[in-house]
């Protein structure tokens, strides 16, 4: 998103930018009113769902109703570090409200023995990390038309219910992927490489992250250098202009992304606790701290400056890894049978962002990270 989607949007809509003003005092203004429509919007779903009687078919409802492609549009709270103080405070204020009420439909579930023991409260910010990342996907380069809106809601709907996992039952204890490698660290303070590929690395981990909370077009190297407390001609030194910075930053979530593939892939456990653990791994780095990688999607600087197909091969290898990595398993008998293919339309690590645990806390980065891939991986349904 940036600036210049304001006239975008007036030129769409038959308006000249100035008469949009009389709608918005500004891009900011403009993002909370589409982020609070969003949260408004899922609510009436839920409102709608509540229709039904049974907490399992109030849940189906939802989904359904939620990523119903038919309808208006709900917005990923995606670019939440855009928002001003008080206007993210509003908004958090009507996700909780969702998320909470949610969370209580599990619980009812739960406590009817329809649904398995769990966090109702987890289990509900894990199905709306997946609800509001569908629409994301047309950033991906996928074509998300409501056919495809449909079978996203049915996948995630029999993922909800009995999960992926062929045995539901197996007790699983999945060791932990060493990320020590992907850490650049030195301890030789006249390695001058070194300490060249520590201070980039620093960057390119900081840009990351603000591009992910703020959008690739919104986030200046100006704003990246305060936050850094460095000066722009220094960011220039480590990693030259924005478009390199960008690229940069792909090719760094490339090789995250490759190491947790090839390290799973070694680990001396059973295929389903190698699957787990990539799961688990990915998820815990997207939940924040030094190795969260950007976000593939598409956006104006991208498409702009960066080769769109280059980016396009980057999304089309990330989802055929993962539909290769649970037909593997579906070979080796450990993921029930489904169309993989409709993998696609889902993401098993998403993330909500504008609800996070403490950056800090990893202790509680990891529980987290744990339950979020067990809700897909054997679903509520009472065991």
């Amino acid at each position: 998103m940036s600036q210049r989607t304001l006239a975008d949007l007036a030129g769409s809509l038959g308006f000249t930018r100035n008469a949009l003003y009389h709608y918005v005092k500004d891009f900011e203004d403009l993002l909370s009113q589409v982020y609070r429509r969003s949260c408004i919007l899922l609510g009436e779903r839920l409102d709608e769902a509540m229709s039904q009687r049974d907490p399992s078919d109030i849940l189906r409802a939802f989904v359904s109703t939620a990523l119903d492609g038919k309808r208006a549009e709900i917005a990923a709270l995606n670019e939440y570090g855009l928002l001003r103080p008080d206007a993210r405070a509003e908004v958090t204020t009507l996700y909780r409200g969702i998320e909470g009420r949610l969370a209580a439909v599990i619980a009812d579930g739960v406590d009817a023995r329809t649904f398995r023991p769990c966090d109702p409260a987890l289990v509900a910010r894990t199905i709306l990390s997946i609800v509001y990342w569908v629409p994301l996907g047309t950033r991906r380069g996928l074509s998300m038309g409501p056919d495809e809106r449909a079978d996203a809601a049915d996948l995630l709907n029999t993922l909800l219910n009995t999960g992926w996992a062929a045995d539901r039952h197996a007790a699983i204890d999945p060791p932990t992927i060493d990320l020590s490698p992907l850490v650049v660290s030195t301890t030789d303070g006249f390695d001058q490489a070194a300490l060249y590929e520590m201070k980039r690395e620093s960057i390119l981990s900081c840009a990351s992250r603000m591009f992910n909370a703020r959008g690739v077009d919104t986030t200046s190297l100006d704003e990246l250098a305060r936050v850094l407390g460095t000066t722009k001609p220094r960011l220039y030194r480590y990693v030259g202009d924005k478009a390199t910075l960008v690229e940069e930053c792909f090719a760094r979530a490339d090789r995250i992304n490759r190491f947790l593939r090839q390290a799973a892939r070694e680990l001396p456990c059973t295929p389903m606790e190698r699957v787990v653990a990539l799961l688990r791994t990915s998820t815990t780095i997207r939940l924040g701290g030094i190795l969260e990688p950007m976000r593939y999607a598409f956006t104006d600087d991208v498409r702009e400056r960066i080769a769109p197909d280059l980016v396009r091969r980057r999304m089309k290898q990330m989802v055929e890894s993962t539909s290769q990595l649970f037909a593997e398993g579906q070979a080796e008998h450990i993921i029930r049978p489904f169309d993989v293919e409709r993998l696609r339309f889902l993401n098993l690590t998403a993330v909500g962002g504008i609800a996070r645990p403490d950056p800090d806390d990893a202790a509680q980065i990891a529980s987290d990270a744990a339950g979020m891939v067990e809700v897909m991986r054997i679903g509520l349904a009472a065991l």
